[in-house]
C-alpha cells in the first residue's frame, strides 16, 4: 500500500539507501563510516545543488563563530551596563549553539559574512578587526537604513515591523519611536541572519526546508525546528542591538 503513493524517484530513494544500509552491514569499514554520511551521499545523488556545497567541518565552525563574535562585539560596543553586557553573552551563547546545530543538521560548511574576510581576520590587530569589521556592518546599514528616508524605510519593512510596533504602542511607547525602534530590529535582524547564514548558505537551507526529497530521506521536521529556534534567538538579539543603535 505506501509504494502506491511513492514516485518512481521516491522508489529509487528508498531502493538505493537500502542497497546503502546492506553494504555498510557488510562492510569492514561499518564502524568508520556513520549511517548519516552514507544517506548524505545517497541524497546527493538526488540533489541537483548538493556538489555546490561542502561538507560541514567543526573546525571551520570555530574559526566561523570566532569571527563572528568579532562582528556581534562591534555591535554591542555601545553597551557598557554590565547588567546588559551580561544578559547578551548569555543570548550570544544560545545564538552560537542553535547556528551550530542547524549546519551541523543540514552538512554544510560553515561560511564566514563578509567578502573579503575570512580565517585571516583572527591573525590581525584589534585596530584592523575593528576597521575591517566596523566597515563591512556601516555598509549594510547605509545602504538598508540610513539611506533611506522615514516614509522609505516604513515602507520597506512595515510586513516584518507592524507586530513589533503594535505590541509597543499598546504598551504606551509614542507611535514615531515604536515605528522607528521596530523597523531598526528587523534592520539587525537580517543584519544576524546574514552573519549567521550568508546568502548562498541561507538560500540552500530555506530550499532544504521546503524540500520534498530530503524529507524522504531526512528529519524535515527537526530541520524546521532547529532554524527556528535559530530565528528565535537572532529576533532576541536583535532587539538589544537595536536598543544600542
Amino acid at each position: 500500500m505506501f509504494n502506491e503513493y511513492l514516485t518512481e524517484t521516491d522508489m529509487q530513494i528508498v531502493q538505493e539507501s537500502q542497497k546503502a544500509l546492506r553494504k555498510i552491514k557488510t562492510s569492514k569499514d561499518y564502524q568508520q563510516k556513520s549511517l548519516l554520511e552514507t544517506v548524505q551521499d545517497n541524497f546527493s545523488k538526488y540533489d541537483k545543488a548538493a556538489h555546490l556545497f561542502e561538507e560541514y567541518d567543526i573546525v571551520d565552525f570555530e574559526i566561523k563563530s570566532n569571527i563572528d563574535m568579532l562582528y556581534y562585539t562591534q555591535l554591542f560596543s555601545k553597551l557598557e551596563e554590565s547588567e546588559q553586557l551580561e544578559s547578551v553573552q548569555k543570548l550570544l551563547i544560545e545564538l552560537t549553539k542553535s547556528v551550530k546545530d542547524v549546519y551541523e543538521i543540514t552538512n554544510l560548511k560553515p561560511e564566514v559574512y563578509g567578502a573579503g574576510i575570512d580565517y585571516k581576520i583572527l591573525e590581525e590587530s584589534n585596530e584592523i578587526v575593528r576597521n575591517k569589521l566596523s566597515k563591512k556592518i556601516f555598509e549594510y546599514l547605509d545602504s538598508n537604513f540610513y539611506r533611506l528616508d522615514p516614509e522609505k524605510r516604513k515602507k520597506k519593512y512595515f510586513n516584518e515591523s507592524v507586530e513589533i510596533s503594535k505590541k509597543l504602542i499598546t504598551e504606551g511607547v509614542e507611535t514615531e519611536e515604536a515605528i522607528e525602534y521596530s523597523v531598526k530590529v528587523v534592520v539587525m535582524e537580517n543584519l544576524l541572519r546574514k552573519i549567521a547564514f550568508p546568502f548562498s548558505i541561507w538560500g540552500r537551507i530555506t530550499n532544504l526546508m521546503e524540500s520534498e526529497i530530503y524529507s524522504k530521506v531526512f528529519d524535515r521536521d527537526r530541520l524546521i525546528e532547529t532554524v527556528e529556534r535559530a530565528e528565535k534567538n537572532i529576533k532576541a538579539v536583535a532587539k538589544v542591538v537595536a536598543a544600542a543603535v
